[in-house]
């Protein structure tokens, strides 16, 4: 990520559209993926290259290109998708056709609400998401290591934010962010993050961040963490002494261990 400078003040304000978005190093398909955003995050706009836009992600401060498909005005969200992955259906009814899929962490409008069902805008219609996948925009989980671990098998992608790609600072900041604790989206800038809710740990235990450089991971025990890594390409849980051995000789010792408060 390159952070130009930009006057911030009155930019123009827009919201994503889409179940996921891109945010690439450069305005064109085949550049690195940098992060993505989810369907009901805001961006702002600083600037425009043919069908792409240089954006602001409001969540994370986070810069880079995002095509202009993915981009549509701003509602105030009233939900949130607390499943890590959900079907919007074309009716009120499972056996309707499935206009889309929406992630973990995705911000709706509720545009419709029925006994058991949320109408929501996507893909320029009304499509519908069964409550129990939903919870209200403000609402704080705490359990933020069993919503890691339900991410178990997600395959790694550099950049990726859900559980069709993942990368370990995504999972760690996806996780957080739905505990009410908004943190940067590349592992340097969250080891260094100076926030009340990370306190520098001398032992490792269930809560912590382990960081080296250029990989997180997150420890269910003294010695279990959980990781989304390229070595087994998904989201996995392995013993620490297994992954310290092995990320020793890339990447070399752990950098800092992070006791997350909540």
């Amino acid at each position: 990520m390159v952070q130009r400078k930009f006057n911030l003040k009155n930019l123009q304000l827009k919201q994503i559209i889409s179940p996921l978005a891109d945010v690439r190093k450069e305005p064109k398909f085949n550049s690195e993926l940098e992060t993505q955003c989810l369907f009901g995050e805001n961006v702002k706009i600083l600037k425009e290259h043919s069908e792409w836009i240089y954006c602001k992600c409001e969540l994370d401060n986070y810069y880079g290109w995002i095509n202009k498909k993915n981009i549509g005005q701003c509602k105030r969200n009233s939900h949130k998708i607390k499943s890590i992955l959900t079907k919007v259906y074309e009716k009120p009814d499972i056996k309707s056709y499935v206009i889309n899929n929406l992630y973990f962490n995705s911000k709706i409008l509720a545009e419709k609400n029925l006994p058991d069902w949320i109408g929501v805008k996507v893909n320029q219609q009304i499509g519908y998401i069964k409550k129990i996948h939903l919870q209200s925009i403000d609402n704080i989980d705490n359990n933020w290591i069993d919503i890691a671990k339900s991410f178990m098998g997600a395959p790694y992608q550099w950049g990726g934010k859900s559980f069709i790609g993942i990368d370990c600072s995504g999972l760690v900041q996806l996780t957080l962010e739905n505990s009410g604790i908004k943190v940067p989206r590349n592992t340097n800038d969250q080891l260094n993050f100076e926030t009340k809710n990370f306190v520098t740990n001398s032992k490792i235990e269930k809560g912590c961040l382990i960081f080296w450089r250029g990989h997180v991971a997150i420890a269910l025990q003294h010695n279990l963490i959980l990781h989304s890594n390229a070595y087994h390409m998904s989201v996995e849980m392995e013993s620490l002494k297994n992954a310290k051995d092995r990320i020793k000789k890339a990447y070399g010792n752990i950098l800092g261990v992070k006791k997350v408060l909540l």
